[in-house]
């Protein structure tokens, strides 16, 4: 899904649905692999985010 969507230069934060203005958005910080249970093999992928704090400015701009 994100290779489909996410150009390689797109700038990705996480953002909540109908939140046009992006007032809760999230940075991006990293990505983890979890375990689900005791195989070692049966994992997934969580995206760790961060509070994303604009102090009221504009968030991004392409130069």
């Amino acid at each position: 899904m994100i290779n489909n969507h996410i150009a390689d230069d797109d700038i990705v934060c996480v953002g909540g649905e109908k939140d046009e203005l992006g007032m809760y958005d999230r940075q991006i910080v990293g990505v983890e692999k979890r375990k689900v249970g005791f195989d070692v093999d049966d994992t997934y992928k969580a995206i760790i985010t961060k509070p994303f704090d604009a102090s009221g400015a504009m968030k991004f701009w392409k130069k």
